[in-house]
């Protein structure tokens, strides 16, 4: 009898063990998950890491065969464009790395947990088995009061003794997976800690590069190559674009005003006139991923011509093709080149608001459509007058420039 009850409370600790064991599949999953992505994350680092080396030696190399400081300076740009990729991906990075750090832990403390248990379980059976190890098959036979019973009795033994080795085979692995988890902590930890020396050296590059960009420009404005015939192009371009921009602004607060007193003379709903009317609120941030402003609303000395002048929106640096987004929904009524601008798109939101997303490399819309917050529209490019990949991001309200922080950032 008492062999009985013994023999129900293993096969009872068996299925529990069993359970456990499925739960603890599921975390080896998730654990191999987080690896996969953070694995994906270094890739990246790698790629723009390889491409900041290259521009970095082509920047070697004007400085040492051209005269042109322009050029001399779009490679440096590039390359501060892309040291601020390479600060953004590693600070993700290491926020990967926190995080699983903290599961890795959690996960070591709950494995160690179990392991305990386990081997509790397999002491109590080492017990059990000390204390029957003098039962024979002989002992079997002649205590069984049939030869049904024996049969019965050989099997569980053999069910037993199954029990008894996969008992072992999962402490066994429990223990091994403790060990990973703890090799894996260890290897996160020194990698979090060489990511965080890396972000210390790409900030230091960064300062001493816009240093090098703070000299370069005053360079440029002592030995520029621009004939004052060609600077006056360019401030004619930029004045032409202005002129065009308040055109077309004053001819869609007609068209809006057109439409709105024919819909109150119709007395139509309220719907039919709503595509005139801004609906304010915060606009979509422009460039995601990219929030590192270069150049503000402010008055500037002008790139170019070094004339000091008001800067018409703010200039987001990010790598060519980047995806460019509308900021909130309306109608897109400008798609072109612009010598000044380079390619560049207009949409109208309605109520005197006009975005303008500037020096694109290619479109995404044409005129005419309609786009919601947050459609692709364009990609990042450097055409016009530009000194490196970036998008120029305008707010126009009633046909003038004001500054784009307030409708982006709430």
């Amino acid at each position: 009898m008492e062999r009985r009850k013994t023999l129900a409370s293993i096969i009872a600790v068996l299925l529990a063990l069993s359970l456990v064991f499925s739960l603890l599949t599921g975390v080896l999953s998730a654990y191999a998950s987080d690896k996969s992505k953070l694995e994906s994350l270094k890739a990246q680092l790698a790629t723009v890491s390889g491409e900041r080396q290259e521009i970095a030696s082509q920047l070697d190399e004007l400085n040492a065969k051209m005269d042109s400081l322009l050029a001399q300076k779009a490679a440096l740009e590039q390359e501060i464009n892309l040291t601020y990729e390479q600060i953004e991906l590693t600070e993700e990075i290491i926020a990967s790395l926190d995080a699983s750090i903290e599961k890795t832990t959690a996960e070591l403390e709950a494995a160690e947990e179990e392991e305990a248990k386990q081997y509790e379980v397999f002491k109590t059976r080492l017990r059990a088995m000390y204390e029957n190890d003098t039962l024979t098959t002989l002992d079997l036979i002649l205590s069984a009061s049939s030869l049904t019973e024996y049969f019965s009795r050989m099997e569980a033994a053999s069910s037993i003794a199954s029990y008894d080795k996969e008992l072992m085979q999962k402490l066994a692995d429990t223990r091994a997976y403790i060990e990973e988890l703890k090799a894996s902590l260890e290897q996160d930890r020194e990698e979090n800690e060489q990511q965080k020396e890396d972000l210390v050296d790409y900030k230091r590059d960064l300062v001493n590069q816009n240093v090098e960009l703070d000299f370069l420009i005053e360079d440029l404005k002592e030995q520029t190559d621009f004939k004052q015939a060609e600077l006056d192009e360019v401030e004619a371009q930029e004045a032409a674009f202005d002129k065009e921009i308040a055109e077309l602004a004053e001819k869609i607060r007609k068209e809006e005003a057109a439409a709105a007193a024919a819909a109150a003379a119709a007395n139509s709903s309220s719907s039919s006139s709503s595509a005139s009317k801004y609906t304010g609120g915060t606009m979509t941030w422009p460039l995601p991923g990219y929030y590192t402003i270069l150049s503000d609303f402010v008055m500037r000395d002008h790139p170019i011509t070094g004339k000091y002048s008001q800067h018409t929106g703010i200039d987001l640096p990010a790598p060519k093709n980047t995806k460019i987004v509308a900021a909130a929904s309306g109608t897109v009524v400008t798609v072109g080149y612009n010598t000044a601008y380079g390619n560049r798109v207009i949409i109208n939101h309605g109520g005197g608001v006009q975005t303008l997303y500037a020096h694109m490399t290619s479109f995404a819309v044409s005129e005419g459509d309609t786009v919601s917050a947050g459609d692709v529209i364009g990609y990042v490019g450097s055409t016009g007058y530009s000194t490196g990949n970036h998008l120029h991001f305008s707010v126009l309200v009633n046909g003038s420039y004001v500054d784009p922080k307030p409708y982006v950032q709430g």
